[in-house]
């Protein structure tokens, strides 16, 4: 399915192709910590979201990047030791790459073409891809609000970090998308987009993703960005988890398999760039 993604990104260019009216805007997201010390960690996050318009047709880019690396002390030597940040682990990683086309058929109604591709090993995820086919509604589109939903068909080819016994990872889907824009003042906007996802094969597996973002404009071309993402998934990932004992608690050398929590939530305060 990830020839289909390069597939559909030559589409959506040469679709666009032919129109005559030209409209683009990128954006991009940047948000980190880096500390040194007695504690040492690097948390970069990154995101891009290009959009370009000609007339009837729109083909959306975006990519989300997160990764927090943490450093360990260790001592080496005989005294006095030599402390060093020498050990790093990789506690979040986390990759999404999505792109779309959209037409209108009429001023309300136009079709669309998406897919996605996306890893993140914390909430189980180590490769997902999805295409989706479907219809779209534009409810209201104006300079202070914009409103539409979207009906897709979907395929989902997905690998699991811990594979659960019986459970194909390739199967159809049904999603119902809502994008909400909203103008609050002349230097602040309001976003929301919401996703639900049924798995058609097992009705009882079903995910929410609900993002909202509150933007500042602080000049032009620079925001300042509050965002609340909540992921839940009624069907968690599984997780393979070293197992504690006795009292203090050990490692007792054995491993678990447990279902993962099924809401996450995440909060980020971001910069934003506009090109």
């Amino acid at each position: 399915m990830f020839k289909t993604l390069c597939i559909l990104l030559a589409l959506g260019s040469g679709l666009l192709a032919g129109e005559e009216t030209k409209n683009w805007s990128n954006e991009i997201d940047l948000s980190g910590s880096w500390s040194s010390g007695n504690t040492k960690s690097n948390d970069i996050r990154l995101g891009n979201s290009f959009e370009l318009k000609k007339d009837k047709s729109s083909f959306t880019l975006d990519f989300d990047v997160a990764r927090v690396e943490t450093f360990a002390k260790t001592a080496a030597g005989p005294p006095p030791y030599e402390v060093s940040h020498a050990t790093s682990t990789v506690s979040e990683e986390n990759y999404k790459l999505a792109m779309g086309y959209r037409r209108s058929i009429s001023t309300r109604l136009n079709w669309l073409v998406d897919g996605s591709w996306e890893k993140d090993k914390v909430v189980g995820i180590d490769s997902r891809t999805v295409l989706s086919v479907g219809l779209g509604n534009t409810w209201v589109d104006t300079e202070q609000r914009k409103f539409t939903t979207d009906y897709l068909a979907t395929l989902v080819d997905e690998q699991r970090v811990v594979e659960a016994a019986g459970v194909d990872g390739s199967y159809p889907a049904i999603s119902f998308h809502m994008d909400h824009h909203e103008t609050v003042t002349s230097a602040s906007k309001y976003k929301q987009k919401f996703i639900l996802d049924f798995n058609t094969d097992d009705t009882d597996d079903y995910q929410i993703d609900w993002k909202h973002e509150f933007a500042v404009s602080v000049s032009t071309r620079i925001a300042l960005k509050l965002e609340l993402e909540l992921n839940y998934k009624n069907v968690p990932a599984l997780a393979e988890l070293a197992l504690y004992g006795g009292s203090p608690a050990v490692p007792t050398g054995a491993t678990v398999i447990i279902p993962l929590e099924d809401l996450d939530t995440i909060f980020l305060v971001t910069m934003s760039l506009k090109l």
